[in-house]
């Protein structure tokens, strides 16, 4: 029987068991549905060591600003110290002061990182407070967070500000507060160059062009879809654009921060920007265009502190900072001791008011604890959840997106639309419906990660289409669209009869695996699990947690895509029986999960 998790994000622990049922404790709408690296090191202790970890500095073991430079590659000594004040610090240790003189001049300070390797996505993760003596007035310019970017500083006479980003020199993203009179308070926004930021000479109303100034600052992007310049003209960020309230900070008060910047493949509008503030999604812009040649990555991350003028001295602090190529999240408390005695009352009904004993020796229950779960000794060796959960009961993941425009032509008689996959009744709603493109005869869906994983378990909560000449699956997928050898493991279930799933591979585009398992239920009726276990010399596929089948020969190397789609058939008659043109069909998706550590 596969081993089902028990996941606690709030201590940072998983229990493992081998038969009760499974309990998925999913995180608010408005927070990621991922715990990051740090739920794996409480109080950050070791975390530089985790594999996606570019960098960790959380200043506690400098004696002395120029011990910086070990890490870092610009820092502006003049204007920064280290600060061990309990009140200016995360937790103990040291952090980092930025200073900013009363001035009437433009001034910034702050830590530069070239990465040592270019990459296309990167995390950053950073506590920062902001003194309450900030004050930089409604129209000056301000930058006072984290950055990310590409070519910004490194692209000759086209780097630096006021350059427009044309999708071969620079791209930035500086998540960041602004006070302006558009906006009441100290209000979040990502500050950003990229190809299609508003230049000054193509605002759509033609009437308001201003004469153009051969240069451009960046464009401001709100939570809600505003974006400075021409707030009444809102954002293009794709069909699945969540709108959120503008969050606004208190100065005088940490704050865990968090910016994800991924890049766009090139000639496709699949980057993204997503911001986190302690913990929870505050805006997420998806459609976004980065760059338009692969060579322009992201080089340089960044920490900035300053404005135009500061009608006084002021200050900022920064601690617990964190590179990485993988979400990362707050720092995790060291609480798993309570972790345990809560999970272990919770699931086997005891009650510690009641006077109850948790003591190795006492009324068998360290027995019972040791029968069902894996000793508290072994859990600093396993992951803290899954590599990846998205819960669509909460809505969107920040993992994947919908295919929207184009068609995989051969068997597939449709089109993927983006509008096809949504959110409703607790579920990722995939649906098959008619096309008004006369080029199609039916538009359908796919949801999709943006990401490669590899060996792992993989599973769905999924209830499937009944109707023939359809099919609905769950499945890894990468091939030549990705500069790969088209290598897939399929779950499909055929429309014409729910009461089986078909299991299939391709490894360098080599099939003829299937098998058919009787399930000895209707997919269509209900929800049940579905998964496989994908090793280097095997795969074996689950149904509601039970082994079903493995196969061990030829078995694929690549690392893919997760992905769900919904399609008609065309030509397969043999296969799905024909499709009769019914409309629309839904299957529903409740959850997905991978993790590289269950196999």
């Amino acid at each position: 029987m596969k081993i089902k998790k028990f996941i606690l994000p709030v201590m940072g622990i998983v229990l493992i068991a081998a038969s009760l049922p499974v309990t998925n404790i999913a995180a608010d709408s408005e927070k990621n549905l991922q715990a990051g690296i740090a739920a794996l090191y409480p109080n950050d202790a070791g975390i530089s060591g985790h594999p996606d970890v570019i960098i960790a500095d959380n200043f506690d073991s400098y004696s002395q600003m120029p011990d910086l430079r070990g890490i870092w590659s610009t820092v502006n000594e003049d204007h920064m110290n280290l600060c061990n004040e309990p009140e200016n610090t995360v937790g103990t240790g040291q952090s980092l002061q930025l200073n900013i003189p009363e001035q009437n001049i433009e001034r910034y300070t702050g830590l530069d990182l070239y990465l040592p390797e270019k990459q296309d996505t990167v995390y950053i993760r950073y506590y920062q407070k902001i003194d309450e003596s900030y004050a930089i007035g409604n129209t000056v310019s301000n930058h006072n967070g984290g950055s990310i970017s590409g070519g910004y500083w490194t692209c000759g006479d086209d780097s630096g500000p006021g350059i427009c980003s044309n999708g071969t020199n620079k791209f930035l993203a500086d998540l960041q507060s602004t006070q302006s009179t558009e906006f009441d308070g100290h209000s979040m926004m990502v500050y950003t160059y990229h190809p299609d930021m508003r230049y000054n000479d193509i605002c759509p109303i033609p009437e308001m062009n201003p004469t153009p100034r051969g240069q451009q600052y960046a464009d401001h992007l709100y939570p809600d879809g505003e974006v400075m310049p021409w707030t009444y003209w809102k954002g293009d960020y794709g069909e699945d654009f969540i709108p959120r309230p503008k969050f606004n900070i208190e100065l005088g008060q940490w704050y865990c921060y968090e910016l994800m910047l991924k890049t766009n493949t090139p000639g496709q509008r699949d980057g993204r920007l997503t911001a986190w503030v302690d913990g929870e999604i505050i805006m997420d812009f998806g459609n976004m265009r980065f760059r338009d040649i692969a060579d322009l990555q992201i080089d340089l991350v960044g920490f900035t502190f300053g404005c135009a003028s500061s009608p006084t001295n002021t200050k900022s602090w920064f601690d617990n900072i964190v590179v990485a190529k993988s979400y990362i999240g707050p720092v995790a408390a060291d609480n798993q001791d309570a972790g345990i005695k809560e999970l272990k009352e919770e699931l086997l009904g005891i009650n510690s008011n009641a006077g109850s004993s948790f003591d190795a020796d006492a009324n068998g229950i360290a027995n019972v604890f040791d029968l069902v779960y894996v000793k508290k000794d072994l859990l600093s060796n396993l992951p803290s959840v899954p590599t990846v959960y998205a819960d669509f009961e909460k809505g969107p993941s920040q993992y994947f997106h919908a295919s929207d425009g184009w068609t995989n032509g051969s068997v597939f008689d449709c089109v993927w639309r983006g509008k096809n996959a949504f959110f409703a009744d607790g579920a990722l709603n995939l649906t098959i419906d008619e096309e008004p493109d006369a080029r199609y005869n039916y538009s359908a869906a796919e949801y999709r990660t943006y990401d490669f994983y590899h060996y792992g378990y993989y599973e769905t909560s999924m209830q499937a289409i009944k109707n023939d000449g359809v099919v609905s699956s769950f499945f890894t997928y990468t091939g030549e669209t990705d500069g790969n050898p088209w290598d897939e493991i399929d779950i499909e279930i055929l429309g014409k009869d729910t009461t089986k799933v078909q299991f299939n591979y391709f490894t360098n585009g080599n099939g003829g695996h299937e098998y058919f398992h009787d399930l000895g239920f209707d997919a269509s009726e209900g929800f049940h699990t579905y998964g496989f276990d994908w090793q280097p010399d095997s795969i074996t596929w689950y149904v509601d947690g039970e082994a079903v089948h493995t196969a061990t020969a030829d078995i694929p190397v690549t690392p893919a895509r997760i992905m769900m789609n919904v399609w008609p058939g065309t030509g397969v008659d043999g296969w799905l029986n024909p499709y009769d043109g019914n409309t629309p069909l839904t299957a529903k998706y409740q959850w997905v999960s991978y993790d590289e550590s269950l196999h």
